[in-house]
């Protein structure tokens, strides 16, 4: 009895996730890309939010998609992607990448938001770039070093192979698995693009046998823990 009861709850908690996932249809809400785009590692379900500094709706979306990313599965990767479409965009990824091989951390990306965005300042030199990572510790002559470097040059041609394979026209767009892409204004607002993403990884968790059964163990041990302490609570 203690265990029907525990399995009831379980289904009680996961319907409203079944009526959300109803809501969702595929050339509505979200595209099917003609091809996958290979991800980082194929053990994961790679979600991958297309950004660029310059937008304000990606600036917008950054309190929402941190705690959000931070709390998905850990059999899903999530990476951030600067989009390529030329000009100050492709700067602004060089950046984007050379923060990486600086290895800083998520402040130095938020000063990078915060200075097109709240200091009008546009960033549209190497120059502008090392003076405002100068508040990290960050030389002129390491920035350059980097900037300039194999790696990232490498990184911005893989970044602009991948966003083409994306089929974006606009930002901020989430790709699921190298699979699926919605946005923002598809999915009808920042929220429900979130909420769309974690129905396409759902849907790709079922279609990935490793990281479907590793799910299905750690639900199995939960519901155990779970049944025991049910059965605790009644014993007492």
């Amino acid at each position: 009895m203690v265990k029907s009861l525990s399995r009831a709850l379980v289904l009680v908690v996961t319907m409203p996730l079944a009526a959300i996932a109803a809501e969702f249809e595929e050339g509505k809400h979200y595209v099917k890309l003609p091809e996958p785009v290979p991800t980082v590692d194929s053990a994961k379900i790679e979600v991958a939010e297309l950004f660029w500094y310059g937008c304000p709706h990606c600036y917008k979306l950054e309190p929402l998609v941190k705690p959000w990313s931070a709390k998905l599965p850990e059999y899903v990767q999530f990476v951030k992607m600067p989009a390529t479409f030329g000009g100050l965009w492709n700067k602004h990824a060089q950046l984007f990448y050379t923060i990486e091989a600086l290895k800083l951390d998520e402040k130095a990306h938020d000063a990078v938001f915060a200075a097109f965005h709240d200091n009008n300042n546009r960033l549209d030199s190497p120059e502008k770039m090392a003076k405002l990572l100068a508040k990290f510790g960050v030389s002129e002559e390491d920035f350059m070093k980097q900037y300039k470097s194999f790696g990232v040059a490498n990184q911005l041609r893989l970044a602009s192979s991948k966003g083409r394979g994306y089929r974006a026209t606009g930002v901020p767009a989430i790709i699921i698995n190298g699979k699926y892409r919605t946005g923002a204004a598809m999915a009808g607002g920042e929220k429900k693009m979130l909420e769309v993403a974690e129905y396409l990884v759902e849907q790709e968790r079922k279609l990935t046998p490793k990281v479907s059964q590793k799910d299905n163990d750690q639900q199995g041990s939960a519901e155990s823990t779970q049944e025991n302490k049910t059965e605790s609570a009644v014993v007492e």
